[in-house]
């Protein structure tokens, strides 16, 4: 419900919501982007200090808009931070997430 109307370029955009045959689940339809950056950091290399700190300034952008919508991630962590190959990150997973 909270991704619904969460817009922002480092928040990973819900694009559709489909409702299964059985009427009990429902499945959750994301845009699409390449690893995380828990298996991008155990890879040796790839990040170089420019890309790191790009990677930490678009979090903390994405972590200040969430704030800033009253609400909290409490799970911030390495997989659930998704990243493609223009190096853009976008922080995914919010069944956690409470409003304050």
């Amino acid at each position: 419900m909270f991704l619904l109307q969460l817009k922002h370029p480092n928040v990973i955009g819900l694009e559709e919501v489909i409702k299964a045959k059985n009427g009990k689940d429902i499945y959750l339809l994301f845009e699409h982007m390449d690893a995380d950056l828990y298996e991008v950091s155990r890879a040796k290399n790839i990040l170089s200090d420019k890309h790191r700190k790009y990677l930490i300034f678009q979090v903390a952008k994405a972590i200040s808009y969430v704030h800033s919508a009253g609400l909290i991630h409490r799970d911030l962590k390495p997989s659930n931070i998704l990243i493609n190959e223009e190096c853009e990150a976008k922080v995914c997973d919010f069944g956690l997430v409470r409003s304050i």
